[in-house]
């Protein structure tokens, strides 16, 4: 399957790793163009103004959610997962949300970090229907699987959109010729 379309994807590293890696692997396969922070690379910007940019040229945002808070962005109360889901839920794209249900992951063990991650959940589930997964194999077939369908839905709206936007009638009546 192949798009112009663009999918990013967000989460913490540090309990997500096998998580992010069979996604990114299974975006690959579906010869999706994907961005993540494993694949920034060295860049000029600050880290967060390279997370905010990444998210902003995607059309989908794969939000995977683990048993962490993750690192707060400076100059924001938020970390840096949420500050990029916040960006991609105001340009309005489209967000996929997955939540880990695996054991055995330590919990969030800052107090204040467990809270934002509560309060961050709350919301997601709040906006979205979110997926719970098991484990990394399962995960990346439901993403595989949700990208591939959310990329015929946007195709169909923007072919509907093409359809009906700025084209004429071919014929008009004697009353709207007058």
């Amino acid at each position: 399957m192949n798009s112009s379309l663009s999918v990013f994807v967000c989460g913490t590293y540090s309990d997500l790793s096998a998580e992010r890696g069979a996604v990114l692997d299974a975006l690959q396969r579906l010869e999706v163009e994907h961005h993540s922070m494993e694949l920034f690379g060295a860049r000029p910007q600050r880290p967060l103004q390279t997370c905010l940019d990444e998210a902003r040229r995607s059309r989908i945002v794969v939000v995977i959610v683990g048993h962490r808070y993750g690192t707060l962005a400076p100059g924001l109360e938020i970390s840096f997962s949420e500050a990029e889901y916040q960006e991609a839920f105001r340009l309005n794209l489209e967000c996929l949300v997955y939540f880990s249900v695996a054991s055995g992951y330590p919990d969030e063990e800052d107090a204040q970090k467990a809270l934002l991650l509560q309060q961050w959940k709350r919301t997601l589930s709040d906006r979205h229907t979110p997926a719970y997964f098991p484990d990394a194999n399962k995960l990346a077939l439901q993403v595989a699987i949700d990208v591939g369908r959310t990329i015929r839905e946007l195709g169909d709206k923007d072919n509907s959109c093409n359809r009906t936007q700025g084209t004429e009638p071919l014929f008009h009546s004697q009353e709207e010729s007058r």
